[in-house]
């Protein structure tokens, strides 16, 4: 039987149904916690298989909760009860599509997002790179690739569109600053060169969104669909 020093029977002792942030050093036993609250609150009179889901930073790490957990609770498990966050808003999606009868949204992988991103750099080239304020062997780079779906998870992250920016950027007059002039004239190509992106991936991959953009789609749902609901609680180890 494992004992628990104050601190950690005080987490063990939050109420289930109250939004509650652990805080603790590396080694601490924050994860050895999460998985004695999942068994504990899986126990609660009133609780049952479902209404208890735990959100892994990455699928090794899901893995091997879902081992320490099924250890812990020493009994069948239904269902997927340690998922990834963008695993979580795919099925949330995925009901919502249901109860739609519609198609659900796919998977956006990263190599299909690199080879449209290359396709329309590939384009720029060819038209010269009129006001475009990046060498070629730049745009050309995987680096240039990686920054791309990076600047597009984090609009995704904020609920942004390319060219929304742009006129942001604009509206400030930042671009006319001579300190900011140049970098804010990259931003705007490199917002410009993500809007066709977007343009292109609609037209060649409908349907399909990138993880980042699955989990903001996830967000609206929850917050507008009342007949979409996740587990009545939702443990997050390394948030």
């Amino acid at each position: 039987m494992t004992k628990f020093d104050a601190s950690q029977r005080q987490v063990l002792d939050l109420d289930p149904m109250r939004h509650a942030r652990v805080l603790g050093a590396p080694g601490s036993g924050k994860t050895m916690l999460l998985v004695e609250s999942f068994a504990r609150v899986s126990d609660l009179d009133g609780w049952g298989e479902g209404d208890v889901l735990v959100l892994a930073p990455n699928r090794l790490v899901g893995a091997d909760l879902r081992g320490r957990i099924e250890r812990r609770v020493a009994r069948p498990i239904g269902g997927t009860f340690v998922r990834t966050a963008p695993s979580l808003a795919f099925a949330v999606l995925q009901r919502q599509a249901a109860l739609r009868g519609v198609d659900a949204p796919r998977l956006l992988t990263g190599t299909a997002h690199d080879e449209v991103i290359e396709s329309v750099v590939a384009a720029a080239l060819e038209q010269g790179l009129q006001g475009v304020p990046f060498a070629p062997e730049v745009l050309l780079s995987d680096a240039f690739r990686a920054e791309m779906r990076e600047l597009s998870r984090v609009l995704d992250d904020f609920a942004l569109q390319p060219n929304e920016l742009v006129a942001k950027l604009r509206a400030s007059g930042v671009d006319r600053t001579s300190d900011a002039a140049e970098f804010a004239a990259q931003w705007v190509s490199a917002l410009e060169l993500l809007e066709v992106v977007k343009s292109r991936l609609a037209e060649s991959r409908p349907g399909e969104l990138s993880s980042s953009a699955l989990l903001r789609a996830a967000c609206e749902v929850l917050r507008a669909d009342a007949e979409v609901q996740v587990p009545r609680l939702v443990l997050i180890d390394a948030a």
